[in-house]
């Protein structure tokens, strides 16, 4: 992945994994549900291709955003708090999707939703030209400046 991400653009792959992630994460719970070792199998290669193509270009994408100054300050608040939310309290929503639903894949479908969710942000937010790029030298002089 990392190869790719010199070759290609790092984001394009980071997108393609959470494309992935979309349309295979029901999928993924549905077959690791059935208990037999190859569907079991299969469904962890699918989660770690999906998962290889987000995380190998994430500290990439994630350095970009922020020049060095505030770059250790950037990527760990932004990254943290994003595992906190998200991460924190996936086991609490698939509890409660599974007894809501009492169906495999509907773990699947909130996985989905949360890949769906950041696909959505991270397209809007580098096709949006009304923000202020967080690379943008002036805006951390003028943060910087009122500190």
């Amino acid at each position: 992945v990392g190869h790719w991400c010199d070759r290609f653009k790092g984001e394009a792959i980071y997108l393609l994994g959470l494309l992935l992630s979309i349309l295979v994460m029901p999928l993924i719970y549905l077959l690791t549900s059935s208990g037999e070792w190859l569907a079991v199998s299969f469904s962890v290669c699918l989660y770690v291709i999906a998962n290889a193509l987000t995380s190998g270009p994430l500290m990439n994408l994630l350095q970009q955003e922020f020049p060095t100054q505030w770059r250790y300050r950037g990527i760990s608040l932004s990254y943290n708090i994003g595992i906190a939310l998200f991460g924190g309290t996936a086991m609490l929503m698939a509890e409660y999707l599974n007894e809501l639903f009492h169906k495999p894949w509907a773990c699947g479908i909130y996985a989905s939703a949360i890949s769906s969710f950041t696909w959505l942000v991270l397209v809007s937010f580098k096709n949006s030209t009304s923000h202020v790029s967080p690379s943008t030298p002036k805006h951390y002089e003028a943060i910087s400046a009122s500190h």
